[in-house]
């Protein structure tokens, strides 16, 4: 009977052991307001932090509001990516390719996309400053209100964008291709353009103060009612239009 006694009892203890077991597991994974599940070990519901994404294909994912700040997308695949509102500071997207992607509204200050292919993607308000930009291909994009202020665009390619209010105060686009690119509004202020290909750009009410086109191409440029003064430095023989002051 005592041997029956001691088998009995450490059951018991089995038993309420599993029970306290699966409470704490329950309260880890469910939020005691709402009971709905949450990520374990976050800081915040809508940001996980991920870091390497090297050749990564991420194609057509769902990737809006996530945090890649200082993220390695060397060689990734991102065609078609929601990244809107995302968190993309001092991220690597080395020859990644982007086209297509939606980025509205991504915090990409800092960010290096060098190579990389972002034709078509959607950039309305997104935040580059300080990006570096160099090489890369963002044809027919969308960059209406972005600001690219002290980014670095040095040879690369920006045909066909629409890209009216954009700032690129301080920015480098040296030799850059802005063909057919549409900048009303454009703050252009500080920017350095020279030897850029600027036919049949629109700068209908651009700010080019202290802006350098020195040996730009201006064939059929739209020009009117831009903002300039004496420290714009305009190509060699080219007549600037009227000042508007």
């Amino acid at each position: 009977m005592a041997v029956a006694t001691k088998v009995n009892s450490r059951s018991v203890a089995t038993v309420i052991g599993a029970a306290f077991a699966a409470f704490v597991l329950a309260q880890a994974v469910s939020s005691p307001s709402s009971g709905q599940p949450r990520l374990a070990n976050t800081n915040t519901e809508l940001q996980a932090r991920e870091l390497d994404h090297v050749g990564d294909d991420l194609s057509r994912d769902n990737l809006e509001q996530r945090n890649f700040s200082e993220a390695d997308f060397t060689s990734a695949s991102l065609r078609g990516a929601n990244l809107n509102r995302a968190i993309l500071t001092n991220a690597d997207f080395t020859n990644a390719q982007l086209g297509g992607a939606d980025m509205i509204r991504v915090n990409a200050r800092g960010a290096t996309f060098q190579h990389a292919g972002l034709a078509r993607v959607q950039l309305v308000r997104a935040d580059l400053t300080n990006a570096d930009l160099g090489n890369a291909r963002l044809d027919d994009s969308v960059l209406v209100g972005a600001t690219f202020d002290n980014a670095r665009l040095v040879a690369a390619s920006l045909e066909r964008v629409l890209a009216d209010q954009v700032s690129f105060r301080g920015a480098t686009l040296t030799r850059a291709d802005l063909r057919g690119a549409q900048l009303t509004g454009a703050d252009l202020r500080g920017a350095d353009l020279s030897g850029a290909t600027m036919d049949r750009v629109s700068l209908i009410g651009a700010d080019l103060r202290g802006t350098n086109l020195t040996g730009a191409e201006l064939r059929q440029a739209k020009l009117d009612n831009v903002v300039f003064d004496e420290t714009t430095k305009w190509p060699a023989g080219y007549i600037p239009p009227v000042a508007k002051r």
